[in-house]
């Protein structure tokens, strides 16, 4: 039998979802980006991760959506991090949101 891929938490387990343009905070640093991947991964810790494309080009946190020679999303170089909700300051106006008070 095979095992399950865990890629898509289930919808109690997080308030976001891809597409949704947010404001999050890493380190010292806010930054703001939209959600293309949320899921789980053996690669790194246990637990939900977010793939965020950056609204703009970090050269401190920014990669292009692969992590340890895997694909998780795609974006632009310099334009991609993975966070945890809990970092998730608030989900930005956008067109694609339809519940905006979600945290």
């Amino acid at each position: 039998m095979a095992a399950e891929k865990k890629d898509e938490p289930k919808k109690e387990e997080i308030k976001y979802k891809k597409d949704d343009n947010i404001q999050f905070k890493v380190k010292d640093d806010e930054l703001t980006g939209t959600i293309r991947w949320i899921g789980e991964s053996e690669k790194w810790d246990k637990g939900i991760w977010i793939g965020i494309e950056l609204d703009s080009e970090n050269l401190t946190y920014g990669h292009n959506g692969y992590f340890n020679q895997e694909r998780f999303f795609g974006c632009p170089a310099n334009h991609g991090i993975y966070i945890r909700e809990e970092q998730i300051i608030k989900i930005n106006d956008s067109k694609n949101n339809d519940d905006k008070d979600k945290k």
